[in-house]
């Protein structure tokens, strides 16, 4: 009755023995195996099987089981009244079995509060259940405490990374809440729906963004901390739209509402969402400055998520302006608090970007270790960021490993199912060329190349998209393509393609060196190249030095000057070691027949 183990002292006090007696049935019941110690464990006791247990238990009358759970109740009362933490979800589950479904909610909900507070996501969503149905045979109609145990539950599993469940959970208590008019459950019934990750764009998802702007429209003005939650998350819910805006306003609206108030839990969220709202090649100072400022006050808040999501923010920074010791530290730092925070959401983050690293490196087999465990964690936790940083990957991967052509169906699922990411489109347009598949390649270059290719949002992926369509019209040989693209890549050269964590692409340079080359501008090619060789070296960027290597001697064969034969050889003969030597055999054979 008391399940598989049970303690000495719970029994004694239920049986109404000694324990010196109780030791003496116990000792007979261990002589036949039908019970034995708790080696690590003083004073407890298991059935030798569950089965034992389970027939004993059968065995006895509804009637009788009933009040033996009731006197376990109140034996685990007496015991542990001053201490009953460890033992709620016991009492909890006595208080239901022994029909007393109102003390069974209570029991259930503090025990479910402590298993969250101790990072027991799982047990927590468990007991968050059991709480609603015990509520469900006791007071059915009392909708606000089911709000708010909807709430907890959504909490619980969305910790554990269950955001599809989760969501359900909160969409429900949105649900009580507008029927009851709370306004507060109903701003963090959208907040739990946006997710454990600010960043997270909409996407598919059509309750979202109506769900945030209905918890913002009903929550009193004086709620700062929630306020700025929702202001935060819908600035991230809104990077799909083209223009940056509206999540610009909204997330700086956030950030002077913090301020003001003086509320370092709300400025956390604030400065989290415009660091996500913002982040473009124009804005790297800010958003490094923000990921600063956000890492200094969570960690002084405790606040263990957001100090994640600001070395995560400083680590995309860092890697434009090719700081890569600094966006290393800050990894390194991010995955600590990651890893005792246990929560898959941050996981995915923190692995995603360290397989990121690796590939860009040339670590490919690291990477090819990393990049499934990154959506292993990542798949139900937050798919929407997920998905396209595990394909993106695995092209980058494949890609060096000399088989693109395996990734097109998922890159043409992407370009797709994501229509407001046009840079998964630049993607598959490289493949095509990449395949000698020009025809499509030049179908897709046009079709992106429209109005100066405004096609592009200049938002976080945007250097990342042009680079694909940088190699893309050196493919095909397009030189009015690559005019334009000279032309609006040219103020950015100083930066590094990054798009965290789908990846790092190397210098602006190299891809400046190669339109520079279509354009037959051969000195700007060279200052280009020579620039970008020195980047991509300092920075270990060996994949992206070994291409730069392999197309500045490209362009010097092309240009035939004075000593370019001489330099191209050394150039491919660098480029062929490093090939060799990361792996990389179809770069190498190509290099070989240059």
């Amino acid at each position: 009755m008391l399940g598989r183990e049970f303690a000495l002292e719970t029994v004694a006090r239920l049986s109404g023995l000694s324990e010196d007696d109780l030791l003496d049935t116990l000792e007979e019941a261990m002589g036949t195996r039908v019970v034995s110690d708790v080696p690590t464990e003083p004073g407890r006791f298991r059935f030798a099987h569950v089965l034992i247990r389970d027939t004993l238990y059968e065995g006895l009358t509804t009637a009788r089981r009933v009040r033996l759970h009731r006197l376990a109740v109140e034996a685990l009362e007496a015991l542990y009244i001053d201490e009953p933490g460890p033992h709620l979800a016991e009492l909890a589950h006595h208080s239901i079995a022994g029909s007393d479904f109102d003390k069974g909610l209570q029991y259930a909900r503090r025990a479910g509060d402590r298993a969250l507070a101790l990072l027991a996501y799982e047990e927590a969503a468990r007991l968050y259940e059991t709480a609603l149905e015990a509520l469900q045979l006791s007071t059915p109609s009392d909708d606000p405490a089911r709000c708010e145990l909807l709430l907890s539950l959504g909490e619980a599993q969305a910790r554990a990374g269950d955001m599809p469940t989760a969501k359900k959970a909160f969409l429900d208590a949105a649900g009580i809440a507008r029927r009851l008019g709370l306004p507060r459950e109903l701003a963090r019934a959208a907040a739990g729906y946006g997710g454990r990750i600010v960043l997270g764009r909409a996407g598919g998802d059509d309750r979202l963004v109506p769900l945030l702007e209905a918890g913002l429209a009903t929550l009193a003005e004086e709620d700062v901390e929630l306020r700025a939650r929702l202001f935060a998350r819908l600035a991230g819910a809104l990077r799909d739209e083209p223009s940056r805006d509206r999540r610009d306003a909204l997330s700086r609206e956030a950030v002077e509402l913090a301020r003001r108030a003086g509320n370092p839990a709300a400025l956390a969220y604030a400065l989290d969402g415009r660091a996500a709202a913002i982040v473009a090649p124009d804005t790297v100072a800010e958003c490094l400055a923000l990921g600063s400022e956000l890492r200094e006050v969570a960690e002084r808040i405790g606040d263990a998520e957001r100090a994640v999501q600001g070395h995560l923010h400083r680590i995309i920074a860092q890697f434009q302006v090719g700081d890569v010791r600094g966006a290393e530290a800050d990894l390194e730092a991010a995955s600590r608090i990651a890893e005792e925070l246990r929560q898959p959401a941050q996981l995915s983050m923190v692995w995603g970007a360290q397989a990121m690293l690796a590939l860009a490196t040339g670590r490919l087999a690291e990477g090819e270790e990393l990049v499934p465990r990154a959506f292993a964690v990542g798949e139900r936790a937050q798919p929407g960021i997920a998905i396209p940083v595990y394909g993106l990957q695995r092209y980058t991967l494949c890609d060096f490993r000399g088989s693109p052509e395996a990734m097109e169906p998922a890159i043409r699922d992407l370009a797709a199912e994501y229509p407001a990411r046009p840079a998964f489109r630049c993607v598959l347009a490289h493949l095509y060329a990449r395949l000698g598949r020009l025809p499509d390649a030049r179908r897709a270059l046009a079709d992106l190349g429209g109005d100066g290719f405004s096609a592009l949002p200049f938002d976080q992926e945007w250097l990342y998209g042009m680079s694909f369509l940088a190699e893309t019209s050196a493919l095909l040989d397009d030189a009015g393509s690559a005019g334009r693209l000279y032309g609006l890549l040219h103020p950015w050269a100083a930066l590094n393609v990054v798009d965290q964590a789908e990846g790092i692409r190397g210098s602006v340079s190299r891809y400046l060196g190669i339109l520079a080359t279509s354009l037959e501008r051969w000195s700007e090619a060279e200052a280009h190249f020579e620039e970008a060789l020195a980047r991509n070296e300092s920075m270990g960027l060996r994949p992206w030095l070994a291409h730069t290597q392999h197309d500045y001697a490209r362009m010097l064969l092309t240009r035939v000057g004075r000593g370019d034969r001489e330099r191209a050889r050394e150039l491919l003969d660098a480029a062929l070691a490093l090939y060799r030597e990361l792996g990389m055999d179809s770069y190498a054979v190509s290099v070989s027949k240059t």
